[in-house]
């Protein structure tokens, strides 16, 4: 989203202009708040190996610089494992140990932005 102040363009979080918001009619109102074209985040995610056992590694390419929330959740919705991952345009690696002490079965994984806004969500079995 922008905002023409004086001539100039700032950048406005999404996060923050959501907080600012008065009503819907307002914001989608292109004369008022033009709407920014941004690039693709994600152009790949691969999660490996699927079923895990002791461990995943997460695999992502990142159209632009990031600050993102990894959340892994079990069949009942809670939370398993959470962190904080700052990708950089590119190929980013990381991987998540220590997985051997959860239970057998499904677990959800959820990448967001740090408004809480889903960017990427997958299921992952644990044999």
């Amino acid at each position: 989203m922008t905002n023409k102040t004086n001539g100039t363009i700032t950048k406005i979080p999404d996060m923050i202009c959501r907080l600012g918001r008065t009503g819907e009619n307002q914001i989608n109102n292109p004369e008022t708040y033009p709407v920014m074209q941004t690039e693709q985040l994600f152009t790949k995610v691969n999660m490996r190996p699927n079923p895990f056992f002791t461990s995943v590694t997460l695999e992502v390419t990142s159209g632009q610089n990031k600050q993102v929330i990894v959340r892994m959740m079990n069949h009942d919705g809670h939370i398993v494992k959470l962190f904080g991952w700052y990708l950089l345009k590119g190929t980013n690696v990381t991987t998540m140990n220590e997985l051997n002490a959860l239970h057998n079965g499904a677990y959800i994984m959820d990448i967001l932005d740090n408004g809480g806004e889903m960017l990427f969500t997958t299921k992952l079995n644990k044999a």
